[in-house]
């Protein structure tokens, strides 16, 4: 579910270890593939360096510049989700522009105090503000649901909806 890996603590880059607490190991480092990420690739030179030549010359400077290296990719690497999410909702919005007044199956993936967030089965993500609903919502936040204060008709968190395509904006995803 989108809302849950978003309520997940982002992963940070640091010097220090702190172990991994999902794979709980004391002993951690993050290394996957030097395709994909920046500190993947120092994980890989610092363990040939280290481990394979036995260079352990200038390590006066080691522990600043890898504490720039951290800050600077945990930084770039928000940044780059940040714009990924923009892109897909407004190619997303643009794509969806077609089918203005056609109706979508979904699963509720959010809900605020403004409406529903949910998730077409195409992959897609929209809303649905209370204020263009049948009746006045109020929202439980600890229960992750919306009760109609007339009707009693409540929506869960991933609870299957159909909802009617009103309207795109592209440009504001």
């Amino acid at each position: 579910c989108a809302t849950l890996l978003r309520c997940l603590a982002k992963a940070r880059y640091a010097t220090t270890n702190k172990g991994h607490f999902g794979l709980a190991s004391k002993c951690y480092t993050h290394f996957t593939s030097p395709i994909r990420r920046y500190p993947d690739l120092v994980v890989h030179r610092l363990l040939k360096r280290y481990i394979i030549n036995k260079d352990f010359s200038d390590l006066s400077n080691l522990s600043t510049l890898l504490d720039y290296i951290s800050e600077n990719t945990s930084a770039k690497e928000r940044r780059a989700i940040t714009i990924e999410r923009e892109c897909n909702d407004i190619k997303g919005a643009e794509y969806m522009e077609q089918f203005i007044g056609q109706t979508f199956t979904g699963y509720i993936d959010g809900i605020t105090n403004n409406g529903l967030y949910f998730e077409l089965e195409n992959g897609l993500s929209g809303s649905l503000r209370f204020e263009d609903m049948d009746d006045y919502y109020i929202v439980n936040e600890a229960a992750f649901y919306a009760v109609g204060r007339r009707t009693n008709k409540k929506f869960f968190l991933g609870d299957k909806i159909t909802a009617t395509l009103i309207k795109c904006d592209k440009y504001a995803g």
